[in-house]
């Protein structure tokens, strides 16, 4: 991914902008932000925390606008006007995205958007540069791409529903349930079951995936509705596997039957919790699955993602049935062992911090059993573990609690 840094331009722009939203004089002004009257601008023009801290008081910003504000690469003045080549980038993006050349196709869509090009050109740019940005598991930033591109189209066009689909599922990935929840059902309430030949059939089952998955987490979360949300996870992630293995009807991919063969990982939880099925006959057919992923090498990216998350629900699935002890410790042993080869050979983030989640809890079961482990991490882990501590905001406090436990633990330093 291309790095973006503060902008010199825009950081005049926004001390003008502090200085008549105020109704500061130039020396007011530079007392506000406990800088040199004759000295404003920083060497080089990038600022310390201290000034953005300082600005964003002065305007009356969140932190996070003035820093998006500063690192704004687009200028208001008029970019020209060369119209031409827009979709043929676009269709170049979409390819480098389609074979997993994310920070290629990411540049490239960036291109496009910041461009002096149409709309719908623009807004199509950032829902391949919003995939892109998932690809690599910059789920905050993929969020923030595909709300600018919901700004620029109907939202009921094919790039609007398919940029609200983006969204939904971003949401879910950052932990924003509720977020997740209400845009998947707009999505679904519009789209009212499209029939089997409509492309936007493979829209509908994408929602349907998010929404079964938030109500899916929020079964294991909430106890008094944790019933209702799992015959709802039940209802929606069938029903979207339906869709996602019959994607030659509708023109879709084989990658589709992937995804497909996630949404019954996910029912095979859910009815294991509402006791539909036995503990040690939903684990057997968790097994299962992972069986046919013994050489990672040999299995392509979407199906090993996949068989990852089979081993997310297997955890699941033993936490919550079987009882303190060997057999639960054996259990999260080789499912998460299993899903952490997975989810390193698929560079997923999110496989990779619940992952860590895991085997946090997997640890706590053990020392509550007296039987705990020293936890040592190399370089490799520490960063690893701070890569899922910056995706995923939800997720810091239990990696500071992990790095407090190897450090306890005479592990990394």
């Amino acid at each position: 991914m291309t790095t973006v840094r503060p902008n010199k331009a825009n950081l005049e722009r926004l001390l003008k902008l502090a200085q008549l939203y105020r109704g500061w004089t130039q020396k007011q002004l530079a007392a506000a932000l406990d800088r040199d009257v004759h000295n404003l601008l920083p060497s080089g023009g990038v600022p310390r925390l201290d000034l953005v801290l300082s600005l964003s008081q002065a305007l009356d910003w969140p932190v996070e606008d003035v820093i998006q504000s500063l690192c704004d690469p687009r200028q208001e003045e008029s970019r020209g006007s060369d119209l031409r080549g827009a979709r043929e980038k676009n269709l170049a993006a979409q390819r480098l995205l389609a074979e997993s050349e994310y920070t290629s196709a990411f540049e490239l869509a960036c291109s496009v958007a910041e461009g002096a090009h149409p709309p719908c050109d623009r807004a199509y740019a950032l829902l391949v540069a919003c995939a892109a940005a998932e690809g690599v598991g910059r789920y905050s930033e993929g969020a923030a791409l595909a709300r600018r591109g919901l700004q620029l189209v109907d939202r009921s066009t094919p790039t609007g529903l398919w940029l609200r689909s983006n969204l939904a599922n971003l949401y879910y990935c950052l932990g924003e349930l509720s977020d997740a929840e209400a845009m998947a059902t707009s999505l679904l309430v519009e789209l009212r079951e499209p029939p089997r030949e409509d492309p936007r059939r493979q829209l509908a089952a994408c929602a349907l995936y998010a929404r079964g998955n938030v109500f899916r987490v929020l079964a294991g979360g909430a106890a008094e509705q944790a019933i209702s949300y799992c015959h709802r996870a039940i209802a929606d992630l069938s029903q979207a596997a339906d869709v996602l293995d019959d994607y030659q009807a509708h023109g879709g991919s084989p990658n589709e039957a992937a995804a497909a063969h996630t949404c019954r990982g996910g029912v095979v939880e859910m009815q294991a919790f509402l006791q539909l099925i036995s503990t040690h006959a939903a684990l057997d057919r968790c097994l299962t699955a992972i069986a046919e992923a013994t050489d990672p090498q040999q299995v392509s990216p979407r199906w090993c993602e996949s068989q990852a998350w089979w081993c997310i629900f297997g955890c699941n699935i033993a936490l919550r049935g079987l009882p303190a002890g060997p057999d639960l410790e054996r259990a999260l042993a080789i499912f998460t062992n299993k899903a952490d080869e997975l989810a390193e050979r698929c560079g997923n983030w999110t496989l990779r911090e619940h992952v860590w989640r895991l085997e946090h809890l997997r640890r706590r079961e053990l020392e509550s059993a007296s039987t705990a482990e020293p936890w040592v991490l190399d370089e490799a882990d520490v960063r690893n573990l701070a890569g899922a501590m910056g995706r995923f905001p939800h997720f810091r406090r239990i990696g500071w609690q992990i790095l407090r436990m190897v450090d306890h633990s005479g592990g990394a330093k």
